[in-house]
This record gives structure tokens, sequence and C-alpha cells, in this order.
């Protein structure tokens, strides 16, 4: 019966097959389950060797001795190789036992290097196991913890919010209690008055009740006696009523001089801050303005003239189109007009008075307003034609205030309430529609450009030194002292101050000298504050020109344009 041996054989070749072998090297390798680790170590397999026995060596040495036998026959040396052979199957089963043991021996190694992997591996699964319930619990602790601090932060917020919400229900509380206490005190002032305005009433009527009861008795016997103290009540009447209206008139200025001087910040607001005097003035020439276009009136809207009329307008635009700054196209364009107003009769006159007044006028938002110098040449047209017939200056004038307030001088306070709507004020004000379709008016920035330029022109009026100049240095220094003293400190009021010292100051430096510096003086130690106090973006810039006109003494220099030349020197120049 054959024998069956058990070894051990090593795979050279390293595959990485799935037969879960192992080696001392990968004992702290990860463990696989159903393969190879990924260190490719040596894996060791189990073969199966059968041995030969003994009726099988016998019957191969009966086969060799056949072998032999002939062998024999045909020599000695047949002897000597049977015995080799046999030696040598004697040491190959040896040597075949030998490396079965071997083999047995490194399997049983290799199964022990394998437990001893599982069980590192298991340790070291349930040391990770560990470690893992480990962060687990600081996690959960920190969870809680966090937890725990957020619901202290919400219980102090709680507890804040309901503080503020009781001290504001509080602060409301206290503010209804306080109002609830001011109206009753008000309505208890009220009803005393009410009270005593009834009992005075009543009073009064019984007084008169009894007098006049007197009167009819004593009216037989004592007639002259009752005419007498008739005749003196009307005139205590009379004299009460003077004396209110007076006080009522001073209390009227007193308020329209602490709202000018700002010393005032409540009560009563006056409806135009002004002059009486200015007012007065205004009237007048309004109502020469009412008369000369009463007079045009049908020669302006009469059919038949309308080719007349339109003759004479080209003819003026084109004259006063043609002013330029040099004396000698001022002296040529004054004569022609002049030359034009000779030739026509009334109403023509009056009709070429009033288009030539509001050529002017439409220059200075043109013109003016872009180009300041240009208000010089125009002005001395229109002092020339005003010399020569001084209802033109009159009517200059007249519709300069119509379009500028700040020519009278003049300021509306806004109130809230006051008017109508903000249009009324706005038409008050002397704002335009510059879009028809729209029905908005111009924004304040637009406004003020473009009383920029009449302020500019009509300085540049008065400032023209001729003899019998209808409206001069006189006539601007009441405008400068009706400024500062009735009207308030105001972006309107600086831009108007400020382009009419631009202009004139120079002149009126000239004339009034130590006079004109104490005005001077004024504006910078009144006038400026103010308008700094108010903290306006609008008022910075016109009151840094202000500063800066009074810093550089720019009154004691003449304005650019004041000095025109005799000629346009850029026609006569050749290259």
């Amino acid at each position: 019966m054959s024998r069956v041996l058990t070894f051990s054989s090593s795979d050279d070749d390293g595959d990485d097959g799935d037969d879960g072998c192992s080696s001392e090297s990968d004992v702290g390798a990860p463990v696989r389950v159903g393969g190879v680790g990924s260190s490719g170590a040596r894996c060791v397999r189990t073969a199966r060797v059968r041995a030969p026995d003994a009726s099988e060596s016998e019957s191969d040495e009966r086969r060799s001795a056949g072998v032999g036998g002939a062998s024999v026959s045909e020599g000695s040396d047949a002897t000597v190789v049977d015995g080799e052979v046999g030696r040598r199957a004697r040491v190959g089963a040896r040597t075949i036992h030998a490396v079965g043991r071997a083999r047995q021996d490194a399997f049983e190694r290799a199964r022990d290097r394998r437990e001893r992997a599982k069980a590192t591996a298991r340790r070291r699964i349930e040391s990770l196991e560990l470690e893992l319930q480990v962060a687990r619990d600081v996690e959960q602790r920190a969870l809680v913890d966090n937890l725990a601090i957020m619901d202290e932060i919400r219980a102090r917020l709680a507890a804040r919010d309901d503080a503020l919400f009781e001290n504001a229900h509080a602060m409301r509380r206290a503010r209804v209690e306080a109002e609830t206490s001011a109206r009753k005190a008000t309505e208890a002032l009220v009803m005393r008055a009410v009270v005593a305005d009834a009992e005075a009433r009543e009073a009064a009527e019984k007084a008169r009740v009894e007098e006049e009861k007197r009167a009819r008795e004593a009216a037989e016997a004592a007639k002259k006696k009752a005419e007498l103290a008739e005749i003196e009540a009307k005139k205590k009447a009379e004299e009460d009523a003077r004396a209110k209206a007076a006080e009522d008139e001073a209390k009227k200025k007193q308020a329209e001089a602490d709202y000018v001087s700002g010393r005032v910040v409540g009560g009563e607001i006056p409806r135009v801050a002004a002059a009486a005097e200015a007012l007065e003035q205004e009237k007048m020439l309004a109502e020469t303005l009412a008369q000369a276009r009463a007079t045009v009136a049908e020669y302006q809207s009469h059919p038949s003239a309308k080719i007349e009329r339109r003759k004479l307008t080209n003819a003026i635009v084109v004259h006063i189109q043609q002013i330029a700054a040099t004396k000698e196209q001022i002296n040529k364009k004054s004569r022609d007009i002049l030359t034009l107003l000779v030739q026509l009769q009334e109403p023509q006159k009056t009709f070429a008075l009033l288009s030539i007044a509001k050529k002017m006028l439409s220059q200075c938002d043109v013109q003016v307003a872009k180009l300041n110098r240009y208000a010089f040449a125009l002005a001395e047209v229109a002092v020339r034609i005003a010399c020569d017939v001084p209802r033109f200056g009159a009517l200059l004038v007249a519709l300069t205030h119509e379009v500028c307030v700040n020519a009278v001088p003049k300021y509306y306070p806004f109130v809230q309430g006051r008017y109508a709507s903000d249009g009324e004020y706005y038409d008050l004000m002397g704002y335009v529609k510059p879009d028809d379709s729209t029905g908005a008016y111009e924004t304040t920035d637009a406004y003020v450009d473009r009383m920029t330029g009449f302020m500019l022109f009509y300085a540049a009026f008065l400032q023209v030194d001729a003899p019998n100049h209808p409206h001069g240095m006189d006539a601007a220094w009441r405008w400068l002292a009706r400024l500062l003293n009735r009207c308030p400190p105001n972006r309107h009021t600086a831009v108007a101050l400020d382009s009419f010292l631009k202009i004139a100051g120079y002149r009126m430096h000239q004339h009034y000298r130590g006079q004109f510096m104490k005005v001077l003086e004024l504006v910078h130690g009144e006038f400026i504050p103010k308008l700094d106090a108010k903290d306006d973006p609008d008022i910075r810039p016109v009151s840094s020109r202000m500063k800066t006109y009074l810093h550089e003494h720019s009154y004691a220099k003449p304005p650019e344009g004041r000095e025109m030349p005799v000629t346009d020197t850029s026609t006569t120049t050749t290259c």
C-alpha cells in the first residue's frame, strides 16, 4: 500500500492569489477578508506526495533484475549498476520524507503567524472602536455643553428683550401721560379763556344795557351832555383803534426784524420779507408797467398791425443781438435804437420800449449767466436809452422786479399750509415751467442760475457812471441796505448779494468809501456767519465766494469786462 506525504511549498513567483496566505512581515498590515494583502508576500501552499510501497519497490527491483539479467549475460558491470540504483532509491525516499517534514513544519509556522496577525487585527479593531466611542462621548459632551451655552444666551437675550420692551412700554406710557396732562392743561386754559370771555361779554352786555337805560333816562334832561359824552366816547374809541393799529404794526415790524436777524425761531413768520419802501417802489413801478401794457393792448392784438409789429420786433432783436463789449459798438447800437424810437409814435413807441426791455432781460438768461462781462455792455446801452427816455428805465426795472424778486429785494418764506399748493409759492418766487407738456417747475439750481443772470445785469445797470442816470448809485445803496436789513440770509439772498457785489462793488467802493466798508464789515460779521450756521451744502459755494471776495479785496479792483476797449482788436489782427 502506498504512503502519502504532506509537505509545504513556497510560491517563488510572488503571485497575488486570493488564498488567504500571510507571513510574519504582514502582521501589522490591514486584515483583508477573502483576498491577499497589498504587501504581495509569498504564500505557502500544501501539496500531497505519495511515497512508493514495498511491493512497488520489489516489482521495480524485479524489472530491474530482468533488465539487469540481460545485462549480466552481457557483462560483469550489470551488478554494479543495480546496486547503485538501489542505493539512490533509498536516499531519494529519505530525502522526500525529510522534505515533507520540513514543509509540514513551515505550514505550521505560517498558520501560527496568521493566527497572530488575526489576533493583532482584532486588537487593533477593538482599539479603534474604543477610540471611536471615546470621540463620540467627547462630541456628545461638547454638544450638550454648546446646547447649554445656547440656552443661556437665549435666556439672556430674552431677558434683555423683555427689559427693552418694558422700558419702551414705560416710555410710551410716560409720553402718553405727559401728552394727556398737556392736553388737559390746554383744555383747562381754553375753558378758562372761554369762560372769561363769556363773562366779559356778559358784563359788557350788562354795562351796555345799563348805559343805554341811563342814557334814555337822562336824554330828555341832558341831551347836550349826552351828545358830548358820545363825542368823547367816539374819540376814545378812535384813539384806542389807532393805538391798537400802531401796536399791531409795531409788533409786525418787530416780528419781521426778528425773523430777518434770526433771533426768534418761533412766532409768526411774515408773508414777505422786504422793506416797506421797497414794496412801495415795486408797487409804483408795477402800476407804470400796467399802464404801458394797457396802452399797447389794442395795438398788440390788432390783426392789421401784425406785419408792422413783426418788422419792429425784428429790428429790435437785431440791434440787441449786435451789442458787443466795445465802446464803438455800444455807441453805435445806442444811436441806432434811439433813432428808431424817435421815428415812432404811440402806441408803437411804448410797444418798442417794452420789447427792448424784454429782449435785454432775455439776454440775461442766454448770455449774461454764461458770460458775466457781457452784462456791462448790455447795461451801458440800457442806461443810455434810459437817460434819453426816462420811461424806459422805469419799465426795465419794473420788468426786472417782475421776473426776479431779488431785484426788489424781497423774499417769500415758505410756511407749510400757508399756500394752497407748492405751485402758488413757486409762482410768487418766479419759478418757470421749462416744459409745458409735463407742467413741472424748473429745479432750484436752474432757478438760482437764472436769477444770477438777472442780478448781474441789474447790478451792472445801477453801477453805470452816467450824469442823468435815473437809477444810479443811490438806487444801488438802497438795494444793498434793504437786502441786509430786511431779507433773511439764505441761498437766494446770498446768490443775489454775491452777484451784486461782484459787479457793482467796485463802483460803490469808489463812490461811498468808508460807508461801503462798514457795509462789507456787516456782511463779513453777520450775514456770512448766519449762512454758515445753516450748514447747507448748497450755500457753501456762494459763502466761499463771498469770503474770497472780501479776503482778496476784490471790491478795490475793476471787475472783468467793466473796462471795455474802443474797438474789437480781433477784427484788425493780421497774420
